[in-house]
């Protein structure tokens, strides 16, 4: 249960995940045009099997759907990548 942005009281029944191996895409852009997991109400699990061994990284948004079929505005973006980070740069 979560609120909607007048405090009313909102049943969050499942999640939408976008993944992209670009690290700004948009959910329903291009590089993502339809969810990972789009799943029936009451389904919150989802494992993207292919993720550790993706090359490059793998890049994910997360949308909360209401029991009345609205999605909330789009998560934080989370992930993961491959290339190696040099220090001091």
């Amino acid at each position: 249960m979560t609120t909607n942005i007048y405090g009313g009281a909102v049943t969050v029944t499942s999640y939408q995940t976008f993944g992209s191996a670009q690290p700004y895409f948009k959910p329903g852009d291009w590089s993502s045009p339809a969810p990972l997991f789009d799943p029936t109400p009451g389904d919150l699990t989802f494992t993207d099997t292919g993720a550790l061994t993706a090359p490059g990284g793998r890049f994910y948004v997360v949308k909360a759907i209401s029991a009345a079929g609205q999605a909330s505005a789009n998560s934080n973006r989370v992930g993961k990548f491959t290339y190696q980070l040099t220090p001091g740069q």
